[in-house]
């Protein structure tokens, strides 16, 4: 599983924090990544991190699998 923490948000500073031409890469992952854990512990809101998932322009049914479906299928939800 990809957890999503950092991954996709500007903490990094300038560099970008996930490649930009390995983001079509995740959409053969999409079930395999979930949604960072390390809140309230981390240095952006939660806002930000959401808001970073929306910016892979991966659409809205990838954005439901990586923030709800994949967790719910791993906890049996």
């Amino acid at each position: 599983m990809l957890d999503t923490t950092i991954a996709f948000t500007a903490f990094t500073g300038a560099a970008p924090p996930f490649p930009p031409a390995a983001v079509p890469r995740l959409v053969h992952s999409e079930d395999r990544i979930l949604p960072g854990t390390d809140f309230p512990n981390i240095p952006h809101s939660y806002a930000h991190a959401l808001r970073a998932l929306e910016q892979t322009g991966l659409g809205t049914a990838w954005l439901r699998a990586v923030c709800h479906d994949n967790a719910a299928r791993l906890f049996g939800l």
